[in-house]
């Protein structure tokens, strides 16, 4: 469903809507790209017993340790992942990261679910991210503390139509803006 490409990472992960798997591939320069890691069942499924990895999208591509978020259409919660690179010739794999509940909008107690589309601000300070259950365009700050974690917490949220599904962010000379 969901495609990122990082070319100085010499990677590519993509998120299928109908297992909730993430697929790593890795596309060194000059050299096939292959599928070398697949994480299944990362998200709990829904009622009908359904799982769905929807968004995905890297917090600052063409940086060493890129956090790369991945979305869910199944569940309230945005999972992290980075790449490991082994030491030998040994390829690279996926590391579960830190994750985060999507509990600001929606409800009494959030449960914002069915999230679509994702992306980040240029600095990588803003995820932008779809939801379709409450229909909503969400914003948070990612900007990084001392230690070099993200904040991911809530900086404001819109109602947007109920099918939305992508999201891009660009400066079109007057600031930055979510389309």
């Amino acid at each position: 469903f969901g495609v990122f490409a990082d070319s100085a990472g010499e990677f590519a992960m993509v998120t299928h809507l109908t297992t909730g798997a993430v697929t790593l591939i890795n596309s060194p320069k000059n050299e096939n790209a292959t599928i070398v890691d697949i994480t299944a069942s990362v998200f709990l499924p829904d009622q009908n017993g359904l799982r769905g990895a929807t968004g995905v999208a890297g917090r600052s591509p063409k940086t060493a340790n890129d956090i790369v978020y991945v979305a869910s259409r199944t569940e309230d919660r945005v999972q992290t992942f980075t790449v490991g690179r082994p030491p030998n010739d040994a390829g690279p794999y996926l590391l579960a990261g830190d994750y985060f509940f999507l509990d600001f909008v929606g409800g009494n107690t959030g449960n914002s679910v069915d999230s679509r589309g994702i992306a980040f601000s240029p600095t990588g300070d803003r995820l932008y991210l779809v939801n379709r259950r409450p229909p909503s365009l969400q914003v948070l700050d990612t900007s990084l503390n001392e230690q070099g974690v993200p904040a991911n917490k809530p900086l404001g949220a819109t109602d947007i139509c109920r099918q939305a599904s992508t999201v891009t962010v660009a400066d079109s000379g007057d600031g930055e803006r979510a389309y």
